[in-house]
């Protein structure tokens, strides 16, 4: 499940809730999307460094700001992942990252270019990274899809934009995740045959 986090004193005091209604073994990923001052990122880290149900916190500083927020994991014990930094960066910050980073990887293919390139120059980090919609039609979605398969089947999607889209050929629907492992591109291209 993933979560955007807005008003920060608001936004802890609705997640402090949401473990009671959730089953044991689900994680959640908080989307910050850039948007926290460090101020704001030391207050979560105080909640959850407590709090089980944290699978990471998805991009909680500016782009910029990777360091801090290297330090501050590490120091903290609170997984992060990048997203905005990956989108605006340069194939040199992109290297740089993939050695230095050690957290997850929020990859985004309709914003990072070609699959079969995201693919050659991601898989050796595959165990962290999470493909992530931006908006895709179901044209975009199905090489989502199957990059997902490729590089990473064994972790759920971020499939946040999945319903803005209405039209025919799109045949997934939002639910709580969408696993590749489960949508294989053989299954997908049998769903689309029947269509």
């Amino acid at each position: 499940m993933e979560d955007s986090i807005q008003d920060t004193d608001a936004d802890i005091i609705t997640q402090k809730q949401l473990p009671e209604d959730l089953l044991p073994d689900c994680k959640i990923r908080l989307d910050a999307n850039a948007a926290l001052r460090p101020s704001e990122l030391c207050q979560w880290g105080d909640f959850l460094r407590s709090w089980n149900g944290l699978d990471y916190l998805e991009q909680p500083l500016p782009p910029g700001e990777e360091n801090a927020m290297q330090e501050w994991s590490q120091t903290g014990g609170v997984a992060l992942a990048l997203d905005e930094s990956l989108a605006l960066a340069t194939t040199e910050e992109v290297q740089s990252f993939q050695e230095l980073w050690t957290g997850y990887f929020v990859l985004k293919p309709t914003v990072m270019g070609h699959p079969q390139k995201l693919w050659l120059s991601w898989r050796n980090l595959h165990s962290r990274c999470v493909l992530s919609s931006a908006f895709e039609t179901s044209v975009g979605w199905w090489a989502l899809l199957r990059l997902a398969n490729e590089l990473c089947p064994h972790t759920p999607i971020g499939a946040g934009w999945l319903d803005i889209f209405d039209d025919e050929l799109t045949v997934l629907r939002p639910g709580p995740w969408l696993s590749a492992e489960e949508l294989t591109f053989d299954r997908l291209t049998t769903v689309w045959n029947e269509c």
